[in-house]
């Protein structure tokens, strides 16, 4: 009586600690092959923020299932005749218990993907790819490296609850694989949610009214809607509108070769500054002038380049109704050439004297 109650706790200790085995195995070792088994079972969802303890929770069902079969067979030493009944619950615990928590896994992932996004989103952000003309304007800082400032767009915070609701009103249009993913998406949708407490993202590419986000399983899964298309074509277009924006910074080569601090522009002088470029006359510059403006926009400003200018026009950050934090609302910006006085803005070339308003860290205007 008491080998057979020894017997039976030995048997408990070795099951569980080969559970705590196998879970440990199950988020190390063995946690990609089971990840990826585990999103396979998935339909085409955001796999941004799924819970990842699961894997874990398999290893330790089959490395606990496997210990008490083989203590049974083993240390216990029972033939199959006379211990059937403890064969057959080790055995089905060895399968159904992996399929029971891979069902429990697809079930709380798609509830919780559901629950986050049929909330109001907290911001979204919309960025346009760097190969798309206009994007953004880089400065080289060494022949390797460069940064710049980029054109961006934030949807108002009054407007957040309609475009949720067009994001939730995306139709699936099919699922394709990695490598059949757009190449290159002229627009990037940054949606973000704030969900019991918890930050939640969701990440959409566009082209040519096709919206696309990688699912769980290495897919991609490509939507419609054409009311958030024509929506996201008509706040990429509002971005050059420049009433809409409160300030401006002012870059050239030092303030992003050394590091200085870059102009400001506010008030009466950014007042000025948007009446300047407004009344500006559109031209056609020399072949020799946009080829450098191109080579600016393409390559970017090489070190030592002088003539160049950026100004980054930025709006005053609203705040979000659901966080109640401050956040931007978006940027645009023009290109000057200082001596020819032309800048580029919004895909158009026009000129005007803008140098009162590109100032030098320290102070010094450019050269005319």
């Amino acid at each position: 009586m008491r080998q057979n109650t020894s017997l039976k706790r030995d048997k408990l200790l070795a099951v569980a600690a080969a559970a705590l085995l196998g879970y440990y195995l199950g988020l190390s070792l063995l946690h990609a092959p089971l990840w990826q088994l585990l999103l396979g079972l998935l339909p085409p969802i955001n796999n941004r923020h799924l819970p990842t303890h699961y894997p874990g929770l398999i290893g330790a069902a089959l490395l606990g299932a496997a210990a008490y079969l083989l203590f049974t067979a083993g240390v216990e030493r029972k033939p199959f005749r006379t211990a059937r009944r403890q064969y057959a619950a080790g055995l089905t615990l060895l399968v159904a218990l992996p399929l029971l928590i891979a069902g429990a896994f697809r079930l709380q992932a798609a509830g919780y993907v559901a629950a986050a996004e049929r909330t109001v989103p907290t911001d979204i952000h919309v960025t346009l790819s760097p190969r798309t003309p206009g994007s953004q304007i880089m400065f080289r800082t060494s022949p390797d490296t460069a940064t710049g400032v980029p054109k961006s767009a934030s949807v108002p915070a009054a407007d957040l609850p309609r475009w949720g609701e067009l994001i939730r009103e995306l139709k699936l249009q099919e699922v394709v694989g990695r490598e059949k993913a757009l190449p290159e998406p002229r627009l990037t949708l940054w949606v973000n949610y704030h969900v019991q407490g918890r930050w939640y993202s969701k990440i959409l590419n566009y082209h040519q009214g096709i919206f696309e986000e990688e699912a769980a399983g290495e897919r991609w899964a490509r939507y419609v809607n054409e009311e958030l298309a024509r929506a996201l074509e008509d706040l990429i277009k509002g971005a050059g509108d420049l009433s809409r924006y409160s300030s401006a910074q002012v870059y050239n080569t030092r303030t992003k070769v050394e590091g200085a601090e870059p102009g400001r522009i506010q008030g009466a002088a950014f007042t000025a500054l948007v009446q300047a470029v407004q009344a500006a006359r559109t031209v056609d510059p020399a072949p020799a002038v946009a080829a450098r403006f191109a080579g600016w926009l393409r390559s970017g400003v090489p070190e030592g380049e002088t003539r160049a200018w950026a100004v980054l026009f930025l709006t005053a950050p609203d705040t979000s109704p659901t966080t109640r934090t401050r956040r931007s609302q978006g940027s645009t910006f023009l290109v000057y050439d200082a001596p020819t006085k032309i800048f580029y803005f919004e895909g158009r070339y026009y000129q005007a004297d803008l140098s009162p308003f590109l100032t030098l860290p320290t102070g010094k205007k450019p050269a005319g």
